[in-house]
């Protein structure tokens, strides 16, 4: 089943340093996705040397179809993941300007944080890294994004004029 679109997805990734290994594993298998010109990604190791970080971040931020929140204790611990990125990843949501996806990668605490209200993937919200195949944890991941991805696509500006035509809640 294939999803067309006139313009790809923006996805914007917001993880913390030490999952780079886990957020590239996720890339991998949104690839095929990629390929399809469904999407298009984006995360900060993309900026080229001599660009200003935190500008090129902000405007991909804000720009974003989705933002996928990859959740660790070091994403929780994280300042700028926490308060910058995914504090602007939730306005955005709220006001249906972004899909928020939390994507749980490693066991921590996060049932009070401002995204527990949202389906949180993999499947069930076990973490990625307690499945015992990543790729059967990625592979859930993945299709829950393409779901959204349709559901955007159904709701895209092209056909919903509404100011919360991106304000959907993965069911």
């Amino acid at each position: 089943m294939e999803v067309t679109n006139e313009k790809p997805i923006e996805i914007f990734f917001s993880y913390a340093r030490k999952d780079y290994s886990l957020m590239r594993e996720l890339e991998k298998h949104l690839y095929s996705m990629q390929r399809q010109g469904l999407i298009t990604e984006w995360h900060d190791n993309k900026i080229s040397p001599g660009e200003e970080w935190e500008q090129e971040t902000t405007i991909h931020l804000n720009n974003a179809d989705i933002i996928l929140l990859l959740i660790s204790a070091d994403f929780m611990i994280s300042e700028y993941c926490y308060s910058a990125q995914m504090g602007r990843a939730m306005e955005r949501h709220e006001k249906g300007e972004a899909i928020v996806i939390p994507v749980i990668l490693r066991a921590v605490a996060w049932e009070d944080a401002p995204f527990y209200k949202l389906k949180a993937l993999p499947k069930n919200a076990k973490p990625v890294t307690l499945w015992r195949d990543r790729d059967k944890a990625f592979l859930s991941v993945s299709k829950g994004i393409r779901s959204a991805i349709k559901t955007l696509s159904k709701t895209s500006p092209t056909t919903s004029n509404t100011p919360n035509s991106k304000s959907i809640l993965l069911r």
